[in-house]
């Protein structure tokens, strides 16, 4: 049996609320400390950063496979790896 598709609605609305409060509260806090916008703009650069990786490394770059040879030459031990 299917299950009912679900919205994300809520989700994001709740989300966009969240950012919305974040933002006032950093009005609040600019108007105490002005310099809380470079700190803001130092974490937004790291965080820019994490997606960029995240976007070159983790998703857009695809798998490689390795492939094992079954019929590959056995490697040769060396005179300490030998049994007597």
């Amino acid at each position: 049996m299917s299950r009912p598709t679900q919205s994300n609605a809520p989700t994001i609305l709740a989300l966009l609320g969240l950012l919305a409060v974040a933002a006032g509260l950093m009005g609040l806090i600019a108007l105490v400390l002005p310099q809380v916008f470079g700190f803001v703009a130092v974490v937004l650069g790291f965080f820019a950063f994490g997606v960029i990786h995240y976007l070159l490394w983790g998703w857009w770059m695809p798998p490689v496979p390795v492939e094992e040879e079954a019929d590959a030459a056995p490697i040769p031990l060396s005179e300490n790896e030998r049994e007597p």
